[in-house]
């Protein structure tokens, strides 16, 4: 038996908030840094790399290094993006 797979486009999926927020919020809470990347990779793609590199004072290039996964991504750039995207990240006691 053959399993046929389709690649998904994650961006399509980015247009509800609700969705966003869950996705990261998961990722933050499973401590998963390659997929909480990975998702705002997709999120800066969808509302323009170019505009995120301008808000944050980051080269693309840098944040291209940075939503790759190769590294874990600095507090200070987290800093940057998720503000720039929209978000905040905030503590509460577990």
């Amino acid at each position: 038996m053959t399993i046929k797979t389709k690649k998904i486009d994650t961006s399509k999926l980015l247009d509800n908030e609700e969705i966003i927020l869950i996705a990261l919020n998961d990722a933050i809470d499973d401590g998963d840094a390659k997929y909480l990347m990975a998702l705002l990779d997709d999120i800066a793609k969808v509302r323009g790399m170019t505009n995120l590199a301008k808000e944050t004072g980051l080269n693309r290039e840098s944040l291209y290094k940075t939503f790759s996964g190769a590294r874990d991504p600095k507090f200070s750039t987290l800093a940057k993006i998720l503000p720039a995207l929209g978000y905040k990240l905030h503590i509460e006691r577990a």
